[in-house]
């Protein structure tokens, strides 16, 4: 349940994570475990019997972030300016672990809203980057604001994408 397992790329895991790996063969051999997208080849390998199914679970953040926008990226990515995705994501404090620290005490985070992360430095932008590339067909650079606000567990994320188009198409009904 860790996100050993989410990069085909162990070099982006290391750089994010901070943790040398030596199970390159394992890693390349890891599914990405996102089973909306990823259903038939987690099947395929579960069936057979000979070797087991490594899959890599992906983030809170991240789930909520593809599932938002990769049908959008899937069957209109040619319309859309794929460097302008903006991601802003609600946690509540559960999601920031159990860490024993002061800021994130439901009475010191009550009432108020804290981002955290910003700039590019959270760990989720690799595997949102990795993924919404991958189904796009092109590099998507995306700029990810997570927050933490004042409820026990839960999650929003709110997603952003320009159109290459002056006009609009997507509009609300």
């Amino acid at each position: 349940m860790s996100a050993d397992y989410r990069f085909r790329d162990i070099k982006t895991y290391e750089a994010w994570y901070g943790s040398n790996r030596t199970d390159l063969e394992a890693n390349q051999s890891a599914i990405y475990g996102l089973v909306e997208f990823n259903h038939q080849t987690i099947t395929l390998k579960a069936q057979d019997r000979s070797q087991g199914v490594l899959i890599g679970n992906p983030g809170c953040y991240t789930t909520a972030s593809i599932l938002a926008l990769a049908p959008l990226l899937k069957y209109d990515s040619d319309n859309l300016d794929l460097d302008s995705i903006i991601i802003d994501g609600k946690s509540g404090i559960s999601g920031a672990g159990r860490k024993a620290e002061i800021k994130l005490l439901f009475s010191e985070l009550n009432d108020s809203c804290s981002p955290y992360n910003l700039g590019g430095k959270h760990r989720h932008i690799p595997e949102l980057e990795m993924f919404f590339s991958d189904i796009a067909q092109k590099h998507c650079g995306i700029v990810f604001s997570p927050h933490l606000i004042p409820m026990t567990q839960g999650l929003l994320v709110t997603c952003y994408v320009k159109t290459k188009s002056k006009k609009n198409r997507y509009r609300r009904a």
